[in-house]
Parts: structure tokens; C-alpha cells; sequence
């Protein structure tokens, strides 16, 4: 994978500031041990420096540091935000987030933020690799039964990718 940062092997291939809400503390945050490098990603964030927070996530951290500042970051202004390179980055990561194990949270988490993607920004979908496509949609079928939010996220961007006349595919 070409990436704007590095994401490791090892790692899991995954306030207000500048129209960027940072959503409450939903959890505590987790230490950098846990989730390295999410404290500088947290900085840069709070700064109104999105893409600089990825960028780190992307360089540094793990599964956790990027569900980390998932959790704690809006999507629909993050996605906006984001240069293509990084956008297209994370899209592929919260991809392989989600078919890793499509009814954990940390799945849940990607799924919202890719129905964001796919629903609400204008060309979203298109960041897709073709590759990760055919694992996306068997995860997002296997979702679509499941209740609440996460459920109803993956119903609507398998309609959106896969079943809607003039689809993006």
C-alpha cells in the first residue's frame, strides 16, 4: 500500500476548532501505551489541523490510536478536511477495519464514518479501492441485519454501492 504515512505491520491495518467538533469525551482517552501517538494526534486536532492528526495516526499509531480519535472527532467536517491522499488512506483502512470483524465496536465506529463518506460527501465513494470492494460488500451485507445505527448505516451503503441504478461501480 502506497500511504501518505506509514501504518505498520503490526498495527491493525485499520471542543470546536476550525468547523471540526470534538465530539465529548465519550471514553476515556486512551494512554499513548495503548494508543501511541494518539496524544500528539489529539494536539493537532484541537489545533484545527485535521489532516495533521491523521497524518500522525497514520505514522505512528495503531487499531486504537485511530478509533481513538475517531470517537472523539466529527466526521462529516474531519472527511471534509482531509487532502485527497489522506482521505483516500483512511477510507481504505476503515474499510479493512470493517471486514476485520464487521459486529465489534471498533467496526461500528468505521461503519459510521464510511456511511459519511459514501452518503454525504460528493465523490466519497469514489475513494474506494476496487480491490477492498467485494470484502466491503460482504461485510456490509452481513451488517444489515444488525439492529440500531450501525445496522441502518450498512443497509443504506450497500444500496448506495451495490444494488442502486447508475451506482458508482
Amino acid at each position: 500500500d502506497t500511504a501518505p504515512g506509514s501504518w505498520g505491520e503490526q498495527s491493525a491495518p485499520l471542543g470546536e476548532f476550525d468547523g471540526v467538533d470534538l465530539r465529548g469525551s465519550r471514553a476515556p482517552a486512551p494512554t499513548d501505551g495503548d494508543a501511541p501517538g494518539l496524544s500528539a494526534a489529539m494536539r493537532y486536532a484541537v489545533a484545527g489541523r485535521v489532516d495533521r492528526a491523521f497524518q500522525t495516526v497514520f505514522r505512528l499509531g495503531n487499531e486504537r490510536t485511530l478509533v481513538g480519535l475517531l470517537r472523539r472527532l466529527e466526521s462529516v467536517a474531519a472527511w471534509a478536511q482531509l487532502p485527497e491522499p489522506e482521505a483516500r488512506y483512511l477510507a481504505r483502512l476503515l474499510v479493512r477495519l470493517l471486514c476485520k470483524d464487521p459486529f465489534n465496536r471498533q467496526a461500528a465506529e468505521a461503519c459510521a464514518w464510511l456511511e459519511v463518506l459514501v452518503a454525504r460527501l460528493p465523490g466519497g465513494a469514489m475513494l474506494f479501492e476496487e480491490e477492498d470492494l467485494p470484502a466491503l460488500q460482504a461485510a456490509l451485507f452481513s451488517l444489515s441485519g444488525a439492529p440500531g445505527a450501525t445496522g441502518k448505516a450498512a443497509v443504506s451503503m450497500y444500496g448506495f454501492l451495490f444494488q442502486e441504478p447508475g451506482h458508482f461501480l
